[in-house]
């Protein structure tokens, strides 16, 4: 994919990109200690889900967090279940 186009997807698809790209490296170095990983929550425009979470390969539930939909940072202080989409478009 050519650079022009990962970035005109808007930024939690630019990181979704970058995120796929690391995750084939750490389980072709890593093998079967490869055992979690963080795809981003991205809408149909580009932009964060309000819930973000981290996948288990080992069967344990996931771990969630709430984020910006602008940025994707982390929301300090809130919880995976009490997440609400931040209306921002």
């Amino acid at each position: 994919l050519t650079q022009a186009f990962i970035s005109s997807q808007g930024p939690c698809h630019t990181q979704l990109h970058a995120a796929l790209d690391t995750i084939a490296a750490s389980q072709q170095a890593l093998g079967q200690q490869f055992t979690s990983f963080y795809l981003p929550n991205c809408d149909k425009h580009g932009f964060y889900k309000a819930k973000q979470c981290e996948t288990s390969l080992m069967g344990q539930p996931p771990r969630c967090w709430c984020v910006s939909s602008w940025n994707g940072q982390r929301i300090a202080g809130t919880v995976d279940d009490l997440c609400q989409q931040e209306v921002t478009h």
